[in-house]
């Protein structure tokens, strides 16, 4: 059976240069014999936030029926749709990993992002739907990577009550993303396997 990883980048997946860089790190993972795919919400869109969910869904359904495990990583703002999605597809999702993300919900968002950023809000809005759908067994496969500190989301907003919990050595929002698709392949190994 092989792994088919999701990658959710967060609020600068408008920035080319960001999203090269994520993809360039995620293509070394094929060498371990891990296809990676990073897919984009566009933060920044007014369109609706449902259409461009049902397509990660439908990705998530394809490479099941494939006979791929299928590992949805959100980092940062991604961290809310990846956990929705392992609430979604439960039978499908093998596991999830987010990296600093914001899981407090909405209350803890600086309402001038979540006016920049329409479909972060959509994002939180559904996560804020999902997490009580979550089962016990759903949360021991979810780990949730966090720095040391950092200036963006707290520390305390980036975990999950009943989630695995993993410190890295870092300590600011984007060094901690950065260090995460480093050495992600290696963090997640015992979580995932």
């Amino acid at each position: 059976m092989s792994y088919r990883v999701i990658f959710i980048p967060g609020l600068g997946d408008k920035n080319r240069f960001l999203v090269w860089l994520q993809r360039r790190l995620l293509r070394n993972w094929k060498r371990y014999g891990v296809t990676t795919e990073l897919f984009t919400v566009g933060w920044t869109s007014k369109d609706d936030y449902a259409a461009i969910y049902q397509k990660l869904l439908e990705k998530v359904d394809t490479y099941v029926a494939e006979g791929a495990k299928v590992i949805v990583i959100g980092a940062s703002a991604g961290a809310s749709t990846a956990i929705s999605t392992l609430a979604d597809r439960p039978q499908a999702v093998h596991g999830v990993v987010t990296v600093v993300g914001q899981l407090a919900g909405r209350k803890e968002v600086i309402d001038a992002a979540l006016e920049l950023n329409p479909r972060f809000s959509a994002s939180l809005a559904y996560m804020t739907k999902s997490i009580p759908k979550l089962t016990k067994r759903d949360l021991q496969r979810i780990l949730c990577i966090r720095g040391k500190a950092d200036s963006v989301v707290p520390v305390d907003d980036q975990v999950l009550d009943g989630a695995a919990v993993k410190t890295i050595p870092s300590s600011e929002h984007l060094f901690s993303i950065g260090y995460s698709l480093l050495h992600l392949r290696r963090i997640i190994r015992p979580f995932v396997v």
